[in-house]
């Protein structure tokens, strides 16, 4: 997609919702993001096994801002020219 044959997923990622209720655990958020699956899911949905060795991404609040760890982000996608706060992509 879009030519860049190891990236592809980004594109998706960056086009998702995160934070919304999960329908099947009841009080958790959709907090993580499979990018093997292009899927978000709470922590519980992620545990129970269909993701197990899939590569997942924990998404964080930070002031009404959806972030992810640069360290996460480092192990998938060369993240030397991205602006960082705090070890967090904005």
């Amino acid at each position: 997609m879009c030519g860049h044959d190891g990236v592809w997923w980004l594109y998706l990622f960056l086009g998702r919702t995160f934070f919304l209720a999960c329908d099947r655990h009841p009080g958790n958020n959709q907090n993580r993001y499979c990018i093997d699956c292009d899927t978000v899911a709470c922590p519980h949905c992620i545990a129970e096994g269909n993701h197990a060795s899939h590569r997942v991404l924990n998404i964080y609040r930070l002031v009404y801002k959806d972030v992810v760890s640069v360290d996460q982000m480092s192990t998938h996608i060369d993240c030397s020219r991205i602006q960082v706060c705090n070890r967090i992509i904005v």
